[in-house]
């Protein structure tokens, strides 16, 4: 048994008379601690995948199991549970608050666990550190550069110890400098035993991931390691 198993997965959206099936038919399997990449050009179904994974969405028909049982199976409450602290995701995108400083966006991560504030402000701290930001945990969004921004963003989605860390186009936003440290820093999580998952256009990028899957129209098309 693998630790996700994805088994015919299918996401149809209807848009007025138009069906479109952004993830049609899709199986493969990911091990613990694994480096998967997923590849593919805009459109080709890489994103609606990810959101499955992270349970920020539920397919049409199929499954995915992690360590065997099935995520769809759990109701919201078990996707909540899974968003919450199976997977950390980290967007393109950063979404980080923006009248919160980098400390209090990380903090917010760790609201719903039960710690108290001073025991959250000690682990924000920590995870800031681990990221190299623990000089910036008083600054806002505004005043740290993308990459600043883009490691604050992975240290709150490792705020609850995830097992898996999803990743979409987590460099898109950076110059290609930045973009470099930000993929040293997903290997080096990796490394600590983390799986990582990420999606991007870019095939070069996907060359750190041990793997490479690549999508097309909704479709699985090329599997092969890197």
């Amino acid at each position: 048994m693998s630790f996700i198993e994805i088994h015919h997965l299918q996401k149809i959206y209807q848009k007025a008379s138009v069906t479109v099936p952004a993830v049609n038919d899709i199986s493969v399997d990911i091990q613990k601690g694994e480096f998967l990449a997923i590849v593919g050009k805009s459109g080709s179904g890489k994103s609606t995948l990810l959101n499955l994974l992270g349970g920020l969405d539920t397919p049409t028909a199929g499954e995915i199991r992690f360590n065997g049982e099935n995520l769809f199976a759990e109701g919201k409450q078990g996707l909540v549970k899974h968003r919450r602290y199976r997977v950390g995701m980290v967007f393109q995108s950063f979404q980080l608050i923006s009248s919160q400083t980098a400390l209090e966006n990380v903090e917010l991560a760790l609201a719903f666990g039960g710690i108290s504030r001073a025991e959250r402000k000690a682990k924000a701290l920590a995870l800031l550190e681990q990221v190299g930001l623990a000089d910036r945990a008083d600054h806002y969004p505004t005043e740290l550069s993308g990459g600043e921004a883009q490691r604050v963003a992975i240290a709150r989605a490792l705020a609850n110890d995830p097992d898996i860390l999803l990743a979409d186009e987590p460099t898109g936003n950076l110059d290609t400098h930045t973009g470099e440290m930000i993929l040293a820093l997903l290997q080096e999580l990796n490394r600590q035993g983390r799986t990582v998952i990420m999606i991007t256009h870019d095939p070069d990028m996907a060359k750190i991931a041990e793997r490479t899957i690549r999508m097309q129209d909704g479709q699985l098309v090329d599997h092969r390691p890197t």
